[in-house]
């Protein structure tokens, strides 16, 4: 690390990301045309030709055709109208929720989802180096943490986490949530322990929601409550293993939810009937012991 990255690490991982979110529009603007994919130029024809200034215009949409690909056509559709076809539903519901309000504040889905996922990928960069300089607090000075933070810049990920794609917000929010959750370990005041230990399961909650396997985070939860209970069997301290496992379990059914509550919407929508009572004539995956539609669609659609 150099003196100027040791005394300022954050300016200086903003400074990198910018370069490299500049070199990534470079490589996006000098790519070629729409090619064979002409679903994004369908989907931008709302756009109004009529501009005072035609070149700004097609420039603007040469770049966005260029990043509005694939899922993330799905997702700003969503966005604009919600879901109306079942298989829209193997994308995050979190995500496109966000991008709807963000859409109803500042019109324009596109341009404010791109601003939103931007800033969404520099939080996770400054979560994950805070993240590692905690859990490694010895390792070079921070530059192990600095050296972190740039890997997740420059990402394979590349244009992803760039583009209208829930990735870059589900990072943010997992890596918040380990943060706190880290703290929270950290801490020897009950209040402020528990409260970071639900404020983390509640950041991957709302993670899971954009991306079903965020729900994996619940692991940490499941770990610390056998953890809490054999000790607490194991001390003599049982009334104090309880209180510990009533907190950690309240962040656990708050990462649990992210999965449940998207299930539920969707579960109404198409297996209950507007009356509040089962349909007759019911979709696939309504009847089944768990009836998920995030597995439905991807094993009857994809």
């Amino acid at each position: 690390m150099g003196r100027l990255t040791r005394t300022y690490p954050v300016l200086s991982l903003v400074f990198i990301f910018a370069i490299w979110k500049l070199f990534l529009l470079g490589v996006t603007v000098g790519s070629p045309g729409v090619g064979y994919d002409t679903s994004t130029a369908i989907a931008l024809r709302h756009l109004s030709p009529a501009s005072s200034d035609h070149q700004s215009l097609s420039s603007v949409l040469s770049i966005s055709q260029k990043l509005l690909r694939w899922d993330a056509l799905y997702f700003i559709a969503i966005a604009s109208r919600g879901y109306v076809f079942e298989q829209e539903w193997a994308f995050g519901w979190g995500f496109t929720r966000v991008l709807s309000y963000l859409d109803r504040a500042n019109p324009g889905p596109l341009a404010i989802s791109l601003v939103f996922v931007h800033a969404s990928h520099l939080l996770s960069v400054l979560f994950l180096y805070y993240l590692s300089h905690i859990v490694f607090p010895h390792e070079g000075n921070g530059e192990f943490a600095f050296v972190s933070a740039v890997l997740h810049i420059i990402s394979p990920a590349g244009l992803f986490l760039s583009a209208p794609y829930a990735e870059s917000t589900f990072s943010a929010l997992s890596f918040l949530g380990y943060l706190i959750y880290v703290v929270s370990l950290r801490n020897d005041q009950p209040v402020i322990r528990a409260t970071a230990m639900i404020a983390a399961g509640a950041s991957f909650g709302l993670a899971t929601t954009l991306r079903s396997n965020g729900v994996l985070n619940g692991l940490l939860f499941l770990h610390d409550a056998v953890n809490a209970l054999v000790g607490g069997f194991r001390d003599g301290r049982v009334g104090h293993a309880l209180s510990e496992l009533i907190i950690i379990c309240s962040g656990g059914v708050l990462v649990a939810l992210g999965l449940i509550v998207p299930q539920w919407i969707a579960y109404e929508e198409y297996c209950v009937a507007p009356s509040g009572q089962p349909t007759l004539e019911k979709r696939g995956w309504c009847g089944k012991r768990i009836p998920s539609v995030y597995s439905w669609v991807q094993s009857h659609y994809w």
